[in-house]
């Protein structure tokens, strides 16, 4: 997880959202995995169809 946002520039909210979701994972035993894939693959989305249209992203902007 992580990586399409690290893949669209946002090198630092990549990393963290790596190692948050690696944090999660242990506390819920897996549980909220599924949860945290749709959330940071919509994410990388959103912030790809902004790239693609010219428009500037910040590296910690979400959606």
């Amino acid at each position: 997880m992580g990586l399409g946002q690290f893949m669209l520039g946002q090198h630092a909210k990549g990393a963290a959202i790596f190692v948050f979701s690696y944090l999660i994972a242990g506390v819920s035993v897996g549980f909220a995995v599924p949860i945290l894939w749709i959330v940071v693959g919509m994410d990388a989305y959103a912030i790809a169809s902004k790239l693609q249209q010219g428009r500037s992203v910040g590296q910690w902007e979400f959606f």
